[in-house]
């Protein structure tokens, strides 16, 4: 749970003398502040104060970036929380990834891929423009995988201009990983400001299945250095369709590239992100 609910569990914490281990996904309010739903500065106010005190009980807050850690210690407080960054491990899933699929999957030659929530967080208007702006190339398709609050909204965009993009819905992990190691390169992206308070998860499952991904998010954040600095992608900011664009050409006129990227991603998966990877980080801080 978060803010409220770790509040109790802290409270609870401090009068048993127990540790309190704070697992921060994300940071709220402010993340809050960016969806719209907690614009009430006096609501904001009091619930920054919640967080701040409960992650001043924590040994540590648990956080998921460096960029995460640093907003916790830019807060306005009389101590900054004691932090450690631990990532993610990729999803888990009832079986292996399957080769077989439940939709047909496309002909062209790139196929770029969009596998999680269709919301407001995502800014997937810039990329639904930059397929517009790709209409001439037949070869390359977008694949629309989830569901969310922006599906319908995109999904008329798409059909009002002819973008050569597939929406197919939800589907178990076990299938989106199977569509993950087909596709030339898996996007994600965040809207401007939030990579602050969240780590898209889903770059860790791209990575797991080969995946190279292109990040649109600032060039500074830890998710697009992450990706970059490991070979295992490209990264554009948010915001501009252009650099999308100029980018996705790139991936789908480079074969040789995505191959190397392919085995930079299944390297830097193995290394930083594999299931015994993480938890023995967690069991080194639990001991």
């Amino acid at each position: 749970p978060a803010g409220s609910g770790w509040l109790v569990y802290a409270m609870v914490a401090k009068l048993t003398g127990a540790r309190f281990i704070y697992h921060c996904m994300d940071i709220h309010p402010e993340i809050g502040r960016i969806s719209g739903e907690f614009q009430n500065p006096k609501v904001f106010s009091l619930l920054s104060r919640l967080d701040r005190w409960t992650c001043a009980q924590a040994q540590p807050v648990v956080v998921l970036s460096e960029d995460m850690a640093n907003t916790l210690s830019a807060r306005k407080a009389d101590e900054p929380p004691q932090t450690l960054v631990i990532n993610n491990f990729s999803l888990p899933s009832d079986g292996a990834a399957s080769g077989e699929l439940p939709f047909h999957w496309p002909d062209e030659q790139f196929v770029l891929l969009f596998a999680g929530n269709i919301g407001r967080f995502q800014g997937l208007d810039v990329l639904i423009e930059a397929m517009e702006r790709l209409s001439d190339r037949q070869d390359i398709r977008l694949v629309m995988m989830g569901d969310g609050t922006e599906k319908k909204r995109l999904s008329q965009k798409v059909n009002e201009t002819g973008a050569n993009v597939l929406f197919v819905g939800h589907q178990p992990v076990e299938v989106a990983k199977a569509a993950m190691a087909r596709a030339g390169a898996g996007f994600v992206s965040l809207v401007p400001g939030l990579y602050r308070y969240a780590y898209p998860s889903k770059t860790m499952t791209y990575l797991e299945q080969g995946c190279p991904v292109l990040v649109a998010a600032e060039s500074d954040s830890c998710l697009a250095r992450n990706v970059v600095d490991n070979g295992a992608g490209l990264a554009v900011p948010n915001g501009d369709v252009g650099a999308l664009v100029d980018a996705i050409i790139c991936l789908a006129d480079e074969p040789e590239s995505i191959s190397a990227m392919r085995q930079n991603a299944l390297k830097f998966s193995s290394q930083d992100f594999a299931t015994d990877v993480v938890l023995t980080k967690w069991s080194s801080l639990l001991k």
